[in-house]
């Protein structure tokens, strides 16, 4: 799915409609403006102008139209983590990683950028350009939409961010005649499911240090963690490997998390944990623990938009 329409992505501070020169050296006074011809659903903003690039912002951005309404599960979406080919979407009970992966049906470095070069001169001159039907004729599609679904949540489960972000973003849609509306959205840094089992949160985290993503499974006292089911849709198989790690394949890559690691939340002593695996049902199964004490899952932190093949030590990445 692609948008026929050009995004410009001017991210702000949310105290400055622009950033004043005087506040601090070039990237502070920095307000970036940038078109892109972007798939549906992805949009590709920056955090502000207090990161190097601003397309790998670790941030969950609230959807405010600017993205798909829904995707994966069918949920709406209520916040995305975007990064550049890579995005993943949060619904109500789900969430889904999405690898956008189009390959030019003339595979050469030179046939390559002349199909580029052909569209992006019909995005800018032709406004009856089919966006969608120039992509089918030029491109092979091998993008991955991946779903987790937690199995079994409770009804009123709702994604509920905090950590706010100092800096928002701002996006102008262009409707093919020249008309652009403005779509202001703000980003934070931790996404939480309370409650989303009886006594169990869902936490995600961007690791300090670290590329990619975290999320902790929390269990207060009385929570009981055969409660937790993942259902996984969209892959083209998964498996446990031996190392204990979750093996999920996609048509190009190969999503791996890594076995999970789980501990009290006072003293960190260490229960161990596996995944079980029925079919497309993924749930885990740990040695005898206190359920009187609050236990953390702490299985998986994924990259594979940042593609740096490196195992970072905590638990997601694409091979």
């Amino acid at each position: 799915m692609f948008c026929n329409s050009t995004l410009l992505i001017i991210p702000l501070n949310k105290k400055n409609l622009l950033p004043k020169p005087k506040m601090k050296p070039f990237i502070l006074s920095l307000v970036l403006f940038t078109t892109l011809t972007l798939p549906c659903g992805a949009g590709n903003p920056g955090k502000g102008w207090t990161v190097k690039d601003p397309f790998t912002a670790r941030v969950f951005i609230e959807n405010q139209g600017q993205f798909d309404k829904s995707v994966g599960a069918g949920e709406a979406i209520r916040y995305v983590i975007s990064n550049r080919a890579m995005h993943v979407y949060f619904g109500d009970k789900s969430f889904t990683y999405c690898l956008y992966n189009e390959e030019p049906k003339d595979n050469t470095e030179q046939g390559g950028k002349e199909i580029f070069k052909a569209m992006e001169k019909e995005i800018h001159t032709n406004p009856d350009f089919d966006e969608a039907q120039f992509r089918k004729e030029h491109y092979n599609d091998k993008s991955s939409f991946v779903t987790v679904e937690w199995l079994g949540a409770n009804a009123g489960a709702r994604p509920q961010t905090s950590q706010p972000v100092s800096d928002y973003y701002t996006y102008s849609k262009e409707d093919g005649k020249g008309k652009y509306t403005d779509i202001r959205a703000e980003a934070y840094t931790k996404l939480t499911y309370k409650n989303i089992y009886p006594y169990i949160d869902v936490e995600f985290v961007f690791p300090e240090n670290k590329e990619g993503i975290k999320y902790n499974i929390i269990l207060h006292p009385g929570g009981d963690l055969s409660r937790v089911k993942m259902k996984y849709s969209g892959h083209q198989g998964i498996a446990v490997d031996k190392a204990g790690n979750l093996i999920i394949k996609t048509l190009t890559e190969s999503i791996t998390e890594h076995a999970p690691v789980s501990f009290y939340e006072s003293g960190g002593k260490r229960i161990k944990t596996n995944f079980i695996i029925q079919e497309d049902e993924v749930s885990f199964q740990a040695e005898a623990y206190d359920k009187t004490q609050t236990l953390i899952v702490d299985p998986w932190v994924t990259s594979p938009v940042f593609a740096s093949g490196e195992d970072a030590g905590y638990a997601l990445d694409v091979d």
